[in-house]
């Protein structure tokens, strides 16, 4: 799927995947440059961009992990893509897979979508 942004479009916070439509991942290509500073980024408002280990001074246990900097956005690049599964290795749905498009607020955004599609475990 080929998707083309004007300014003032974006799209709103989804996820890819649904139990009738299983996409097991998601590709997304960028096509052409934004402008810097004119929006279009890909945000991941759940997704968590790192970790910190804790020490005895913070009050958790030694060597304990926190997450921290949640909110990922990936600025269109051309000829560059990201890569995000829809699903945990366990095979549940991933809530860090919701993703949303910005504004372009001048300019325009291209992007084509490649989806990996489960088998239906009915069949």
């Amino acid at each position: 799927q080929v998707v083309h942004y004007t300014v003032g479009q974006h799209y709103q916070q989804h996820y890819d995947s649904t139990p009738v439509l299983r996409r097991y991942l998601t590709m997304l290509y960028y096509l052409n440059a934004v402008e810097e500073g004119s929006g279009g980024e890909t945000y991941f408002p759940l997704a968590v961009n790192g970790s910190v280990t804790l020490g005895a001074k913070s009050g958790a246990a030694e060597g304990s992990t926190a997450e921290i900097a949640k909110g990922i956005a990936v600025s269109p690049v051309p000829g560059q893509a990201i890569l995000f599964y829809n699903y945990k290795e366990d095979g549940t749905p991933d809530a860090a897979a919701l993703h949303s498009a910005k504004e372009v607020t001048k300019s325009e955004k291209w992007v084509a979508n490649h989806w990996v599609v489960l088998p239906d475990p009915e069949q």
